[in-house]
Protein backbone atom coordinates (compact mmCIF):
# COMPACT_ATOMS: atom_id res chain seq x y z
CA UNK A 1 0.00 0.00 0.00
CA UNK A 2 3.09 2.23 0.66
CA UNK A 3 4.71 2.06 -2.45
CA UNK A 4 1.39 2.73 -4.55
CA UNK A 5 1.16 6.10 -2.62
CA UNK A 6 3.09 9.29 -4.12
CA UNK A 7 5.88 10.62 -2.98
CA UNK A 8 3.77 14.12 -1.25
CA UNK A 9 1.55 11.46 0.48
CA UNK A 10 4.12 9.51 1.13
CA UNK A 11 5.38 12.51 3.12
CA UNK A 12 2.03 13.62 4.44
CA UNK A 13 1.77 9.49 5.98
CA UNK A 14 4.81 9.44 7.75
CA UNK A 15 4.32 13.00 9.27
CA UNK A 16 0.92 12.43 10.34
CA UNK A 17 2.03 9.07 11.95
CA UNK A 18 4.81 10.88 13.50
CA UNK A 19 2.66 13.34 15.19
CA UNK A 20 0.21 10.92 16.23
CA UNK A 21 2.88 9.09 18.03
CA UNK A 22 4.25 11.70 19.75
CA UNK A 23 0.86 13.11 20.43
CA UNK A 24 -0.07 9.56 22.04
CA UNK A 25 3.46 10.05 23.75
CA UNK A 26 2.67 13.54 24.93
CA UNK A 27 -1.07 12.07 26.16
CA UNK A 28 0.89 9.06 28.08
CA UNK A 29 3.35 11.08 29.56
CA UNK A 30 0.61 13.32 30.82
CA UNK A 31 -1.53 10.94 32.41
CA UNK A 32 1.41 9.91 33.94
CA UNK A 33 2.19 12.63 35.62
CA UNK A 34 -0.83 14.01 36.13
CA UNK A 35 -0.81 10.53 38.61
CA UNK A 36 2.35 11.66 40.43
CA UNK A 37 0.46 14.84 40.77
CA UNK A 38 -2.35 13.08 42.14
CA UNK A 39 -0.47 10.89 44.23
CA UNK A 40 1.65 13.70 45.64
CA UNK A 41 -1.18 16.12 46.68
CA UNK A 42 -3.05 12.46 48.67
CA UNK A 43 0.69 12.14 50.25
CA UNK A 44 0.55 16.12 51.22
CA UNK A 45 -3.46 15.16 52.00
CA UNK A 46 -2.20 12.61 54.20
CA UNK A 47 0.41 14.60 55.97
CA UNK A 48 -1.80 17.09 56.49
CA UNK A 49 -4.33 14.37 58.66
CA UNK A 50 -1.32 13.23 60.55
CA UNK A 51 0.04 16.84 61.85
CA UNK A 52 -3.51 17.31 62.97
CA UNK A 53 -3.91 14.11 64.83
CA UNK A 54 -0.68 14.84 66.22
CA UNK A 55 -1.69 18.47 67.05
CA UNK A 56 -5.52 17.26 68.07
CA UNK A 57 -3.12 14.87 70.76
CA UNK A 58 -0.99 17.87 71.87
CA UNK A 59 -3.93 19.86 73.05
CA UNK A 60 -5.68 17.05 74.55
CA UNK A 61 -2.01 17.05 76.65
CA UNK A 62 -2.42 20.90 77.28
CA UNK A 63 -5.52 20.34 78.61
CA UNK A 64 -4.70 17.54 80.95
CA UNK A 65 -1.37 18.84 81.96
CA UNK A 66 -3.58 22.34 82.55
CA UNK A 67 -6.09 20.65 84.46
CA UNK A 68 -3.01 18.76 86.49
CA UNK A 69 -1.33 21.88 87.08
CA UNK A 70 -4.29 23.97 88.52
CA UNK A 71 -5.23 20.83 91.15
CA UNK A 72 -1.84 20.79 91.91
CA UNK A 73 -1.14 25.19 92.38
CA UNK A 74 -4.79 25.92 92.66
CA UNK A 75 -3.45 29.01 90.44
CA UNK A 76 -5.60 29.92 87.15
CA UNK A 77 -2.50 30.51 85.50
CA UNK A 78 -2.04 27.22 85.35
CA UNK A 79 -5.49 26.81 83.50
CA UNK A 80 -4.12 29.07 79.94
CA UNK A 81 -3.43 25.80 78.16
CA UNK A 82 -6.28 24.19 79.20
CA UNK A 83 -8.38 26.57 77.69
CA UNK A 84 -6.41 27.05 74.77
CA UNK A 85 -5.90 23.17 74.51
CA UNK A 86 -9.97 23.10 74.45
CA UNK A 87 -10.44 25.85 71.15
CA UNK A 88 -7.85 24.23 69.50
CA UNK A 89 -8.97 20.91 69.92
CA UNK A 90 -11.99 21.76 68.35
CA UNK A 91 -10.13 23.41 65.32
CA UNK A 92 -8.15 20.55 64.85
CA UNK A 93 -10.87 17.88 65.30
CA UNK A 94 -13.00 20.12 62.91
CA UNK A 95 -10.14 20.53 60.46
CA UNK A 96 -9.62 16.31 60.23
CA UNK A 97 -13.14 15.82 59.72
CA UNK A 98 -12.99 18.34 56.90
CA UNK A 99 -10.05 15.97 55.38
CA UNK A 100 -11.37 13.11 56.22
CA UNK A 101 -14.33 13.33 54.75
CA UNK A 102 -14.20 10.78 52.06
CA UNK A 103 -13.23 8.25 54.33
CA UNK A 104 -16.04 6.67 56.44
CA UNK A 105 -13.69 4.69 59.03
CA UNK A 106 -11.74 7.78 59.74
CA UNK A 107 -15.15 10.25 59.90
CA UNK A 108 -16.59 7.36 63.02
CA UNK A 109 -13.11 7.73 64.89
CA UNK A 110 -13.54 11.40 64.78
CA UNK A 111 -17.13 11.47 65.52
CA UNK A 112 -15.88 8.84 68.38
CA UNK A 113 -13.16 10.84 69.47
CA UNK A 114 -15.51 14.54 69.88
CA UNK A 115 -18.00 12.57 71.97
CA UNK A 116 -15.21 10.95 74.44
CA UNK A 117 -13.27 14.49 74.92
CA UNK A 118 -16.99 15.99 75.14
CA UNK A 119 -17.46 13.53 78.08
CA UNK A 120 -13.63 13.54 79.54
CA UNK A 121 -14.93 17.36 80.13
CA UNK A 122 -17.84 17.41 81.47
CA UNK A 123 -18.01 14.69 83.70
CA UNK A 124 -13.62 14.70 84.59
CA UNK A 125 -12.26 18.07 83.84
CA UNK A 126 -14.53 20.47 85.01
CA UNK A 127 -15.42 18.56 88.05
CA UNK A 128 -12.00 18.07 88.67
CA UNK A 129 -11.06 21.82 88.41
CA UNK A 130 -14.70 22.62 90.09
CA UNK A 131 -13.92 20.35 93.71
CA UNK A 132 -10.03 22.23 93.17
CA UNK A 133 -11.67 25.35 93.94
CA UNK A 134 -14.04 24.30 96.05
CA UNK A 135 -11.69 22.76 98.30
CA UNK A 136 -9.79 25.60 98.18
CA UNK A 137 -12.30 27.70 99.14
CA UNK A 138 -13.82 25.66 102.05
CA UNK A 139 -9.87 24.95 102.91
CA UNK A 140 -10.01 21.81 103.22
CA UNK A 141 -8.26 18.47 102.99
CA UNK A 142 -7.43 17.19 99.45
CA UNK A 143 -8.22 13.56 100.18
CA UNK A 144 -11.39 13.11 98.00
CA UNK A 145 -9.69 15.15 95.00
CA UNK A 146 -6.96 12.81 95.39
CA UNK A 147 -9.21 10.14 95.45
CA UNK A 148 -11.04 11.18 92.28
CA UNK A 149 -8.13 11.26 90.35
CA UNK A 150 -6.28 8.36 91.65
CA UNK A 151 -9.78 6.53 90.56
CA UNK A 152 -8.15 6.83 86.82
CA UNK A 153 -11.59 7.75 85.19
CA UNK A 154 -10.09 10.58 83.71
CA UNK A 155 -7.41 8.92 82.59
CA UNK A 156 -9.14 5.79 80.99
CA UNK A 157 -11.16 8.37 78.60
CA UNK A 158 -7.62 10.10 77.93
CA UNK A 159 -6.05 6.52 76.97
CA UNK A 160 -9.09 6.12 74.41
CA UNK A 161 -8.71 9.75 72.98
CA UNK A 162 -4.98 8.55 72.40
CA UNK A 163 -5.99 4.67 71.10
CA UNK A 164 -8.48 6.66 68.45
CA UNK A 165 -5.90 9.18 67.37
CA UNK A 166 -3.24 6.47 67.38
CA UNK A 167 -5.70 4.28 64.96
CA UNK A 168 -6.25 7.22 62.78
CA UNK A 169 -2.41 8.16 62.94
CA UNK A 170 -2.32 4.13 61.94
CA UNK A 171 -4.91 4.64 58.76
CA UNK A 172 -3.57 7.46 57.77
CA UNK A 173 0.12 5.92 57.45
CA UNK A 174 -1.19 2.67 55.74
CA UNK A 175 -3.21 4.85 52.71
CA UNK A 176 0.38 7.12 52.97
CA UNK A 177 2.08 3.87 52.36
CA UNK A 178 -0.26 3.09 49.40
CA UNK A 179 -0.28 6.53 48.20
CA UNK A 180 3.67 6.67 47.92
CA UNK A 181 3.82 3.27 45.92
CA UNK A 182 1.17 4.71 43.92
CA UNK A 183 3.31 7.58 43.46
CA UNK A 184 6.13 6.03 42.48
CA UNK A 185 4.35 3.28 40.04
CA UNK A 186 3.13 6.36 38.65
CA UNK A 187 6.36 8.25 38.13
CA UNK A 188 8.00 4.72 36.54
CA UNK A 189 4.75 4.07 34.11
CA UNK A 190 5.66 8.32 33.27
CA UNK A 191 9.17 7.32 32.74
CA UNK A 192 9.07 4.36 30.91
CA UNK A 193 6.24 5.84 28.49
CA UNK A 194 8.73 8.34 27.60
CA UNK A 195 11.35 5.89 27.00
CA UNK A 196 9.66 3.28 25.38
CA UNK A 197 7.75 5.94 23.59
CA UNK A 198 10.54 7.73 22.34
CA UNK A 199 12.44 4.40 20.91
CA UNK A 200 9.19 3.73 19.23
CA UNK A 201 8.81 7.45 18.00
CA UNK A 202 12.66 6.84 16.66
CA UNK A 203 12.26 3.60 15.31
CA UNK A 204 9.37 4.77 13.50
CA UNK A 205 10.93 7.11 11.92
CA UNK A 206 13.80 5.24 10.92
CA UNK A 207 11.40 3.00 9.16
CA UNK A 208 9.37 5.63 7.58
CA UNK A 209 12.08 7.22 6.92
CA UNK A 210 13.95 4.13 5.61
CA UNK A 211 11.44 3.28 3.04
CA UNK A 212 10.49 6.38 2.28
CA UNK A 213 14.19 6.92 1.24
CA UNK A 214 14.18 3.30 -1.12
CA UNK A 215 11.08 4.51 -2.72
CA UNK A 216 11.85 8.22 -3.51
CA UNK A 217 15.36 6.88 -4.96
CA UNK A 218 13.65 3.88 -7.01
CA UNK A 219 11.40 6.61 -8.34
CA UNK A 220 14.08 9.15 -8.74
CA UNK A 221 16.37 6.49 -10.69
CA UNK A 222 13.62 5.54 -12.96
CA UNK A 223 12.37 9.25 -13.48
CA UNK A 224 16.49 9.61 -14.16
CA UNK A 225 16.54 7.01 -16.61
CA UNK A 226 14.03 8.06 -18.28
CA UNK A 227 14.98 11.34 -18.38
CA UNK A 228 18.20 10.05 -20.07
CA UNK A 229 16.58 8.05 -22.87
CA UNK A 230 14.96 11.04 -23.89
CA UNK A 231 17.83 13.16 -24.09
CA UNK A 232 19.07 10.77 -26.26
CA UNK A 233 16.48 10.51 -28.35
CA UNK A 234 14.92 7.46 -27.64
CA UNK A 235 11.14 8.74 -27.15
CA UNK A 236 9.75 5.09 -27.37
CA UNK A 237 10.79 3.86 -23.94
CA UNK A 238 8.22 2.39 -21.41
CA UNK A 239 7.87 4.82 -18.10
CA UNK A 240 5.97 2.53 -15.05
CA UNK A 241 3.23 4.91 -14.45
CA UNK A 242 1.19 2.19 -12.15
CA UNK A 243 2.01 3.99 -8.95
CA UNK A 244 0.69 7.84 -8.07
CA UNK A 245 4.42 9.05 -7.72
CA UNK A 246 3.92 12.51 -9.83
CA UNK A 247 7.47 12.34 -11.62
CA UNK A 248 7.14 9.04 -13.82
CA UNK A 249 3.58 10.58 -14.63
CA UNK A 250 5.12 13.75 -15.95
CA UNK A 251 8.19 12.33 -17.75
CA UNK A 252 5.70 10.46 -19.34
CA UNK A 253 3.18 13.07 -20.30
CA UNK A 254 6.51 14.33 -21.73
CA UNK A 255 7.83 11.76 -23.67
CA UNK A 256 4.42 11.20 -25.69
CA UNK A 257 3.97 15.24 -26.27
CA UNK A 258 7.79 15.12 -27.58
CA UNK A 259 6.88 12.23 -29.71
CA UNK A 260 3.67 14.20 -31.31
CA UNK A 261 5.49 17.13 -31.93
CA UNK A 262 8.55 15.61 -33.59
CA UNK A 263 5.89 13.31 -35.51
CA UNK A 264 4.62 17.27 -36.25
CA UNK A 265 7.57 18.60 -37.28
CA UNK A 266 8.53 15.75 -39.62
CA UNK A 267 5.08 15.87 -41.61
CA UNK A 268 5.20 19.82 -41.69
CA UNK A 269 9.30 18.35 -43.34
CA UNK A 270 7.93 16.49 -45.72
CA UNK A 271 5.08 19.34 -46.51
CA UNK A 272 8.39 21.45 -47.04
CA UNK A 273 10.01 19.15 -49.29
CA UNK A 274 6.97 18.85 -51.48
CA UNK A 275 6.61 22.62 -51.89
CA UNK A 276 10.14 22.77 -52.63
CA UNK A 277 9.97 20.54 -55.22
CA UNK A 278 6.76 22.13 -56.54
CA UNK A 279 8.77 25.33 -56.87
CA UNK A 280 11.90 23.66 -58.33
CA UNK A 281 9.70 22.60 -60.85
CA UNK A 282 7.96 25.93 -61.49
CA UNK A 283 11.45 27.50 -61.79
CA UNK A 284 12.60 25.13 -64.70
CA UNK A 285 9.61 26.24 -66.33
CA UNK A 286 9.95 30.01 -65.91
CA UNK A 287 13.48 29.41 -66.96
CA UNK A 288 12.37 27.69 -70.11
CA UNK A 289 10.24 30.74 -71.14
CA UNK A 290 13.31 33.08 -70.04
CA UNK A 291 15.29 31.22 -72.63
CA UNK A 292 12.39 30.99 -75.30
CA UNK A 293 11.82 35.14 -74.35
CA UNK A 294 15.37 35.83 -74.93
CA UNK A 295 15.53 33.86 -78.43
CA UNK A 296 12.60 35.89 -79.28
CA UNK A 297 14.39 39.32 -78.46
CA UNK A 298 17.53 38.44 -80.21
CA UNK A 299 15.38 37.68 -83.32
CA UNK A 300 13.44 40.82 -82.88
CA UNK A 301 16.80 42.46 -82.53
CA UNK A 302 18.24 40.98 -85.58
CA UNK A 303 14.80 42.12 -87.45
CA UNK A 304 15.41 45.82 -85.60
CA UNK A 305 18.68 45.57 -87.94
CA UNK A 306 17.47 44.56 -90.49
CA UNK A 307 14.76 47.95 -90.87
CA UNK A 308 17.90 49.71 -89.77
CA UNK A 309 19.47 48.54 -93.12
CA UNK A 310 16.47 49.00 -95.28
CA UNK A 311 16.09 52.54 -93.51
CA UNK A 312 19.18 53.36 -94.37
CA UNK A 313 18.85 52.64 -98.44
CA UNK A 314 15.64 53.98 -98.25
CA UNK A 315 17.08 57.27 -96.93
CA UNK A 316 19.35 56.82 -100.20
CA UNK A 317 16.84 56.28 -102.13
CA UNK A 318 15.11 59.35 -100.92
CA UNK A 319 18.40 61.42 -101.50
CA UNK A 320 18.39 60.30 -105.16
CA UNK A 321 14.75 60.78 -105.55
CA UNK A 322 15.20 64.44 -104.76
CA UNK A 323 18.11 64.87 -106.82
CA UNK A 324 15.95 63.41 -109.73
CA UNK A 325 13.02 65.65 -108.42
CA UNK A 326 15.33 68.95 -108.77
CA UNK A 327 16.11 67.62 -112.50
CA UNK A 328 12.41 66.70 -113.62
CA UNK A 329 8.82 67.90 -111.99
CA UNK A 330 7.24 65.21 -113.37
CA UNK A 331 10.49 62.79 -111.86
CA UNK A 332 9.82 65.11 -108.71
CA UNK A 333 6.15 64.61 -108.38
CA UNK A 334 7.40 60.60 -108.67
CA UNK A 335 9.68 61.44 -106.95
CA UNK A 336 7.05 63.39 -104.09
CA UNK A 337 4.99 59.76 -104.17
CA UNK A 338 8.21 57.48 -103.45
CA UNK A 339 9.20 59.95 -100.66
CA UNK A 340 5.46 59.80 -99.06
CA UNK A 341 5.58 55.84 -99.55
CA UNK A 342 8.70 55.58 -97.73
CA UNK A 343 7.88 57.84 -95.25
CA UNK A 344 4.69 55.39 -94.61
CA UNK A 345 7.04 52.72 -94.77
CA UNK A 346 9.36 54.51 -92.05
CA UNK A 347 6.22 55.33 -89.59
CA UNK A 348 5.58 51.87 -90.08
CA UNK A 349 8.67 50.67 -89.42
CA UNK A 350 9.10 53.27 -86.18
CA UNK A 351 5.66 51.71 -84.59
CA UNK A 352 6.77 48.34 -85.32
CA UNK A 353 10.28 49.49 -83.27
CA UNK A 354 8.17 50.86 -80.93
CA UNK A 355 6.11 47.56 -80.13
CA UNK A 356 8.96 45.48 -80.22
CA UNK A 357 10.65 47.80 -77.37
CA UNK A 358 7.83 47.22 -75.78
CA UNK A 359 7.84 43.77 -75.63
CA UNK A 360 11.34 43.62 -74.67
CA UNK A 361 10.26 45.87 -71.57
CA UNK A 362 7.86 43.35 -70.87
CA UNK A 363 10.13 40.53 -70.96
CA UNK A 364 12.92 42.23 -69.24
CA UNK A 365 9.90 42.54 -66.28
CA UNK A 366 9.42 39.01 -66.64
CA UNK A 367 13.09 38.23 -66.36
CA UNK A 368 13.12 40.28 -62.89
CA UNK A 369 9.98 38.43 -61.61
CA UNK A 370 11.84 35.36 -62.26
CA UNK A 371 14.91 36.07 -60.79
CA UNK A 372 13.36 37.63 -57.26
CA UNK A 373 11.90 34.03 -57.49
CA UNK A 374 14.82 32.35 -57.90
CA UNK A 375 16.64 34.29 -55.43
CA UNK A 376 13.65 33.56 -52.74
CA UNK A 377 14.11 29.86 -53.90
Amino acid sequence: MFSKLSISQKLYFSFVAIVVLIAVLVFSAYRGFEQVEDATNSNVHTYQVLSDAQLALEQLINIETGMRGFVIASKDAFLEPLLAGEKRFTEELDSLKRLTADNPEQQRRLASLGETQKRWLDEDIHPIIALRRDLTARNMSDDELDNRITSGADKAKMDSMRALLAEISATENKLLVERTQSMLDAKHFAIMILMCGGLAAALLSAILATALGRSTTARLQLAIDAATAIANGKLDTVIDTSSHDELPKAFDRMQNRLREMIQQISQAANQLVLAVQQISGASEQLSGAIQEQSTSASMMAATIEELTVSIHHVSENADEAHQLASRSGQQSKDGAQVIENTLSSMNGIAKTVQLSSTQVAGLGQHSEHISSIISVI
